[in-house]
């Protein structure tokens, strides 16, 4: 298995900077090239506090970000502390140095995502979600056992987000830019070892896989699965849920196929769907209904403290808000699919 955080080590044990309080309503610097982080008056709930976290990555990750992209940057993860998480995003500015820009998302130390986004007046604008830091194994619909880091790419030239099959090819920023426009990167170590990255022509529905834990996605096959979560999202949008709004500047929803069989599940840990390879494979009125549940709670945590939920639930201080957050989730499969039954 790929794993751009080392299967070695675990995410804590990386070199880090001192962690950086950040309460609501404030902004700081975060790395030297001036991008500045903002958390909103009301992404976090008044009694919490959010903070910053820089990861700097080690020499096998610096090597495979050298191989694929010619890069080297550092990792960053915005947290919510204590059992929570953010009500919406964070935003991040940066100053437009260098002509091409670029956010690079990590799911669990291991899938990726590349982002191209414009620059207005000098400057470029985008949002990264608020996490939460603490892990449980989770229920039945959510799961708190993902992890998500951001970094910031500027390059002079465009980068080439056309699959790699094969780490030994030229350079991806030495190969012409890319040819399509659903390709948002491919990650290679070898001729079969390869992360894929599919998404849709706005760039807001990114859907990740593996090639040789889940041998029957393909290409087709996630361009699919991001052509029903676009149906979806309209159908919420046109019902006046801002959050499925989509801008890929603004918010990006990640969709992890995983291998084997089991149920769809949401993750507050890095605001990621993850989708069993089995659902995966059959593009149908069920797999629409599964990823409408799960797009709900993705839109719902725009608005809710998801983490508190479920640590309320299960430790039987405030049951009552799981049970509404799964109620209106089922109640928003109908506004998509009236047939849902």
């Amino acid at each position: 298995m790929l794993n751009l955080l080392s299967e070695s080590k675990k995410r804590s044990d990386f070199e880090t900077s001192p962690i950086k309080p950040v309460s609501a309503g404030e902004t700081i610097v975060i790395n030297s090239d001036g991008a500045q982080l903002t958390i909103p008056a009301t992404a976090i709930e008044a009694d919490n506090n959010s903070t910053l976290q820089t990861i700097y990555p080690d020499s096998d990750l610096a090597a495979i970000l050298q191989d694929n992209f010619q890069i080297n940057t550092n990792l960053h993860q915005v947290t919510v502390d204590g059992e929570n998480d953010g009500i919406g995003t964070a935003s991040i500015n940066v100053p437009d140095k260098k002509g091409q820009n670029y956010l690079l998302e990590i799911i669990d130390g291991e899938f990726f995502s590349l982002t191209e986004l414009e620059a207005k007046n000098g400057k470029v604008t985008f949002n990264v979600p608020i996490v939460t830091a603490p892990k449980d194994e989770g229920d039945d619909s959510l799961q708190f056992d993902g992890s998500y880091h951001f970094a910031i790419i500027q390059t002079t030239t465009k980068l080439n987000l056309e699959p790699i099959q094969n780490k030994h090819m030229a350079k991806s920023m030495a190969q012409p830019p890319q040819t399509n426009s659903l390709n948002c990167g491919s990650l290679s170590q070898s001729i079969t070892e390869v992360d894929f990255c599919r998404q849709n022509s706005a760039g807001t529905i990114n859907v990740l896989y593996n090639r040789v834990r889940t041998p029957n996605m393909t290409n087709d096959k996630a361009d699919q699965i991001v052509s029903v979560m676009e149906r979806i999202l309209n159908a919420y949008a046109s019902n006046n849920f801002s959050a499925a709004q989509l801008d890929k500047s603004k918010g990006r929803i990640h969709v992890v196929i995983n291998s084997g069989a089991g149920d769809p599940y949401y993750s507050p840990s890095n605001s990621t769907i993850y989708l069993p390879e089995d659902s995966a494979s059959n593009i149908d009125s069920s797999l629409s209904w599964e990823l409408a549940h799960e797009l709900a709670h993705w839109v719902q945590d725009h608005s809710y403290n998801f983490t508190r939920a479920y640590w309320g639930n299960k430790l039987g201080t405030s049951p009552y808000r799981t049970w509404w957050l799964e109620v209106s989730a089922e109640n928003m499969v109908f506004l998509f699919d009236p047939s849902y039954i």
